[in-house]
């Protein structure tokens, strides 16, 4: 769907700024309701809206997800979800007989993976419209985060479970004036993917090494894929990058593990806080250093490893927009120590083989941020916070003395 960022006021906009190390989203309003993509099949409804004045009105709403035609079993299915709601006349009218200027908003969106006639709910989906300009013909374009299911082979049908609006309509040297929406059930089919089965995956014997000495080491590599769910915020951060890690299967166990975890930058992530307001933003990490212990099984095939490591993470938050204006974050707004990840658990030590880890880190302080005023306190004080859950999987590459 076609979406037009709106430009709020600067100081609102370094408010959101202090969450940019951690969310992504989108805004926007459109002159008319948008056409289903391919794959879509938006539900179209009513709902009744309690305007200032006391009065009600029907309210046009269309739901839709952007799903994928084709996903392979084992892998995400990933969509985007919009939600657009047209303000009828009489309620513009009744908002600007209440001095109202703009209108902006947020909706929570329920939905269900649908295989084989059971019902799966997602976590909610929290969707934000900026405040823009109050006119005849209005259409809120609310757009978040992309939900994600995990199908299982088969047909995969995503189903809107549940809709509730809140929107705010603003008055200048005025509180805003709030206009709630009834909850809709929903029940629609939104859209729907073919789940192919996933490549058999031949396992590969590693060999031992020739000739062990008193030093001897593997040098594994993995491939990571992590979602970091900011607490304080509850959005998710996708992250990559590669882990490379020395593991020594011959010394008495619990054998020690070193390494280094460096993860690739995050560029023009998108973020909503207080559930309306959005900026763009990069997030670059620090190569971190991974200690711990490693448990081996090399006695037979495939070989194992229960690990119990640390991974240090100190990430930066720099180029900090809004609509395009830079917001004088700096580049110098870091952490001021390392985010330590513990992962604890069993790996499995062949070639494309993935093994996830459920764990919990503190966000550090930062610390160094603003060029013109500082944001520190603000951005810790939104953003900071212990017990940010994590999912890490990580897919062994390769395993051998001389890794490439």
């Amino acid at each position: 769907m076609k979406i037009f960022r709106s430009r709020p006021a600067r100081r609102r906009a370094l408010l959101a700024a202090a969450v940019a190390a951690a969310v992504a989203a989108g805004v926007g309003v459109v002159s008319g309701m948008s056409p289903a993509t391919a794959r879509q099949d938006p539900a179209q409804a009513t709902f009744r809206c309690a305007l200032p004045d006391g009065g009600q009105v029907d309210t046009p709403v269309q739901v839709g997800l952007s799903v994928p035609e084709t996903v392979t079993a084992g892998e995400p299915l990933t969509a985007e979800p919009t939600v657009e709601i047209a303000l009828p006349a009489d309620a513009v009218a009744a908002l600007r007989a209440v001095g109202a200027e703009t209108v902006g908003g947020t909706a929570t969106a329920e939905f269900a993976l649908r295989q084989n006639g059971v019902d799966t709910p997602l976590p909610p989906a929290e969707l934000a419209a900026a405040p823009s300009a109050l006119a005849e013909g209005v259409i809120l374009a609310l757009s978040g985060p992309a939900v994600t299911a995990e199908p299982e082979e088969g047909t995969a049908e995503l189903v809107l479970a549940g809709l509730t609006a809140h929107l705010r309509a603003g008055a200048p040297g005025k509180a805003d004036q709030a206009v709630d929406c009834d909850a809709y059930p929903g029940g629609e089919i939104l859209g729907s993917a073919a789940v192919t089965a996933a490549p058999a995956q031949r396992r590969q014997p590693v060999a031992l090494m020739d000739e062990p000495s008193a030093n001897a080491g593997l040098k594994v590599t993995f491939d990571v894929n992590a979602v970091n769910t900011i607490a304080k915020i509850g959005v998710d951060l996708s992250i990559t990058g590669d882990l490379v890690t020395f593991l020594d299967p011959f010394a008495p166990p619990p054998s020690p593990v070193t390494g280094t975890l460096t993860l690739d930058p995050v560029k023009d992530a998108y973020l909503v806080v207080f559930r309306f307001m959005p900026v763009r933003n990069d997030i670059e990490f620090k190569p971190g250093a991974v200690t711990g212990t490693a448990e081996m099984d090399i006695t037979g095939q495939p070989w194992k490893a229960k690990v119990d490591t640390v991974s240090d993470i100190e990430l930066r938050l720099h180029r900090v927009r809004q609509d395009g204006v830079d917001l004088a974050v700096g580049d110098n707004c870091w952490t001021a120590g390392p985010m330590k990840v513990p992962l604890k658990g069993d790996i499995i030590l062949v070639p494309g083989a993935t093994s996830e880890f459920k764990t919990k880190a503190d966000l550090p302080a930062f610390t160094g941020c603003g060029t013109r005023e500082d944001l520190d306190p603000l951005i810790t004080g939104l953003v900071s916070g212990p017990d940010n859950p994590m999912t890490v999987r990580l897919t062994l590459k390769c395993i051998e003395t001389n890794c490439g």
